[in-house]
């Protein structure tokens, strides 16, 4: 940054550049005979992308090492202030009432491609609220989604948490919640086949088996690999123990779980699209079954704050009260990576 630079260009500059000019400038005063142009920094949503050019610096070494210390504390501290932002933000959400659309979920819509990818977080948050002639209903929906790998990326360990709460005012329409753990083991001559197995409780006022307690094991199938589209498949066997207040039973059971799951990711990566289906039937009788349809649409903001739509579909072919019984949803929110 020479000294002939105008007020305007001085007022175009953010603030890394605005603070370069300032330590420059201090050595500058120290060492005559300095000549520095720069464009600076550009700082957006908390991510730093440098466009830092600078055609001819002349200091003495030990002041090219004070610059070089300065930069390295600027992008420590912006770079841990940034994760720190998203931490907080995060556990806001988490300590907000939360979601949950149906008692069989879309694990397939919280897995996390993360390739090479060690850990990763995501949070999704969505608010919905309805005023129909005073009578006043407000929903807020959360997911809490986290994942570790092992070092050889062979073993994952996925673990989810949901919690939803409708509250009307006079009194709350729904109170649900969910967890489940899994873990994803990768053959390492078989790359496109994968052994998992998985834990899950969960709970849902407004169903007829309120409360579903389940483990399973099975097998998991990548049957598409393109450079845009991806597919899995899997299968498992789950041994379940239904709860029913309204029926007055407790149900233990041997069911199939079988899943088809297809994305889309374009090149430009402006958005993303998933659909999965799940068919889950009892062993001993094929009639007795639960059907899960979700359609998702994520779109990115930035590296790590998107919004999305869901729409799910749920259907149980037989309740313990001998009756069929389904729900349907449509989400729109937002979500957070780290």
């Amino acid at each position: 940054m020479g000294e002939g630079r105008g007020d305007e260009d001085k007022m175009n500059l953010d603030l890394p550049a605005r603070l370069t000019r300032r330590v420059v400038s201090f050595v500058s005063r120290q060492k005559k005979g300095s000549n520095l142009r720069c464009s600076g920094l550009a700082l957006f949503f908390g991510t730093l992308k440098s466009s830092y050019e600078c055609e001819e610096l002349r200091y003495p070494p030990e002041n090219q090492e004070c610059l070089r210390v300065y930069w390295k504390r600027y992008f420590y501290f912006w770079g841990s202030a940034q994760v720190m932002i998203r931490i907080l933000f995060l556990g806001c959400l988490w300590l907000s009432p939360v979601v949950l659309s149906a008692q069989l979920v879309n694990i397939e819509s919280k897995r996390m491609q993360t390739d090479s990818l060690r850990f990763a977080l995501n949070g999704d948050f969505s608010l919905n609220h309805t005023n129909n002639d005073g009578k006043q209903v407000t929903q807020l929906d959360m997911a809490l989604t986290t994942q570790l790998k092992s070092k050889d990326l062979r073993k994952l360990y996925f673990l989810i948490g949901n919690y939803r709460l409708i509250d009307s005012g006079a009194e709350n329409l729904q109170n649900a919640w969910f967890l489940h753990g899994r873990f994803n083991y990768k053959f390492r001559k078989l790359h496109w086949l994968r052994f998992e197995t998985f834990i899950q409780g969960q709970y849902n006022q407004l169903l007829v088996v309120e409360q579903r307690n389940l483990i399973g094991a099975g097998l998991r199938v990548k049957w598409m690999d393109k450079a845009r589209f991806t597919g899995y498949a899997g299968n498992s066997y789950m041994y379940e123990v239904e709860y029913s207040d309204r029926a007055g039973t407790t149900d233990y059971n041997r069911r199939n779980s079988t899943y088809l799951t297809v994305s889309y990711a374009p090149k430009s990566a402006k958005f993303s699209v998933a659909n999965t289906v799940y068919y889950q039937p009892l062993y001993k009788d094929l009639s007795d079954y639960r059907i899960l349809e979700q359609f998702r649409l994520d779109v990115p903001l930035a590296e790590w704050f998107k919004v999305f739509t869901a729409y799910n579909y749920y259907l149980d072919r037989e309740t313990p009260l001998n009756t069929g019984e389904y729900t349907s949803n449509l989400n729109i929110g937002i979500g957070i990576s780290l």
